[in-house]
């Protein structure tokens, strides 16, 4: 009967152990503050961390719009903690699609060029950029 209770010892430990670690690494959230890069010419960050960071400059968001001539674009804008400010904009449809996608919770990396166009964004959104 002994050795019973010994096996359901360890039996309750390593369940405990298991549902401990399982609620360790449930619901993985990334939220990184906004930084850029200027000798990379490019920016990054999340939505979230900078709409709740304790100074009141950082952002990183898209935004889109379209004359009336019908050309859609797309402009990126990174302020990081120092207040550094940079931009880009793009006619790409690829650009703009991405653009599009931004959300609430999405981490952003775009870079530019020398003339401020974007060459490249990059838009995840998912639950690990949520609170």
């Amino acid at each position: 009967m002994k050795y019973d209770n010994i096996k359901i010892a360890t039996a309750v430990v390593a369940l405990v152990s298991v549902v401990a670690a399982g609620n360790a690494i449930a619901g993985d959230t990334y939220h990184a503050d906004v930084f850029i890069d200027t000798v990379a010419s490019e920016a990054r960050g999340t939505t979230y961390a900078a709409r709740t960071s304790s100074n009141s400059v950082e952002r990183i968001d898209c935004a889109v719009g379209a004359y009336s001539t019908g050309s859609p674009y797309a402009r990126c804008f990174a302020t990081d903690a120092a207040g550094v400010f940079k931009e880009c904009y793009s006619y790409s449809a690829g650009i703009v699609a991405a653009a599009q996608s931004v959300s609430d919770y999405s981490a952003i990396w775009f870079s530019w060029n020398a003339t401020g166009t974007c060459t490249a964004l990059q838009v995840n959104t998912g639950s690990r950029f949520l609170p």
